[in-house]
């Protein structure tokens, strides 16, 4: 969370310098967005699996019950 970015920062040296704030920050940010990414990659994974699985269960072949489907 940025509470504990601003601790880690504020922990590191008794002065701060711009640069490393900068650095922490953009950092920080690049660390959310991955994981925000990984998330929905994740997400969206599981949707297409989830409709593919859906699909083959739809698909009707001729003289086989749905529970009988090779498919």
């Amino acid at each position: 969370s940025w509470d504990n970015l601003v601790m880690a920062i504020g922990s590191t040296s008794i002065t701060l310098k711009m640069e490393d704030v900068v650095d922490s920050l953009i950092s920080e940010e690049m660390r959310r967005k991955v994981s925000l990414n990984s998330k929905e990659d994740s997400r969206v994974f599981e949707e297409e699996q989830n409709n593919g699985e859906n699909m083959r269960r739809s698909v009707a072949i001729p003289g086989i019950r749905g529970d009988q489907n090779p498919l």
